[in-house]
C-alpha cells in the first residue's frame, strides 16, 4: 500500500506536470481523462483501469483531468484519496514530433506520446493513458 501511494503521489507530480508548457498546440486541445495505468517493481505489475478497485481505492476517470486549452494554457485536476487538487499552466507541441507533447512541472521536462485520443507517459516504472473525451 506504501509503494501504491509512493507511486499515485509521484504519478501527481508527473500528471500536475502537463500544466506548465510554453505554447500552444494543433489538434490536441481537449478533455483528458484517466484511463489506465500499469506500474512494474521487480517481477511485478499491477494494472489498474478506470473503474476498477485497487486495495479499496476506486480509479474513476476523474482520478487524472487534463484540460489542454486552444490558448496554450492547461488544468489538471487530480481526485484522489479524499483530495482535490487543480493547477493551472500552459502546455505546447513537440518542436521535433508533433504526435508528442512537451510538458514541464518545476523545470523537469516530460514528453507525452499523442495518437489522435490518448495522451501516453511514463514515469518510474509506472505507465499510464489519458483518454480524450
Amino acid at each position: 500500500m506504501k509503494r501504491l501511494k509512493t507511486v499515485l503521489c509521484a504519478m501527481l507530480v508527473f500528471v500536475l506536470g502537463l500544466v506548465c508548457l510554453a505554447a500552444c498546440g494543433g489538434a490536441k486541445e481537449g478533455v483528458y481523462k484517466f484511463s489506465y495505468m500499469r506500474m512494474t517493481e521487480g517481477a511485478t505489475t499491477i494494472e489498474i483501469r478506470a473503474g476498477e478497485s485497487y486495495l479499496g481505492i476506486i480509479f474513476s476517470e476523474d482520478a487524472f483531468v487534463i484540460e489542454l486549452k486552444e490558448d496554450g494554457t492547461a488544468t489538471a485536476s487530480i481526485d484522489m484519496f479524499g483530495q482535490q487538487e487543480t493547477v493551472n499552466g500552459t502546455w505546447a507541441v513537440n518542436a521535433e514530433d508533433k504526435k508528442k507533447v512537451d510538458i514541464t512541472f518545476d523545470g523537469a521536462p516530460a514528453t507525452f506520446e499523442y495518437d489522435g485520443k490518448t495522451l501516453y507517459g511514463s514515469m518510474d516504472g509506472t505507465e499510464f493513458e489519458l483518454v480524450k473525451q
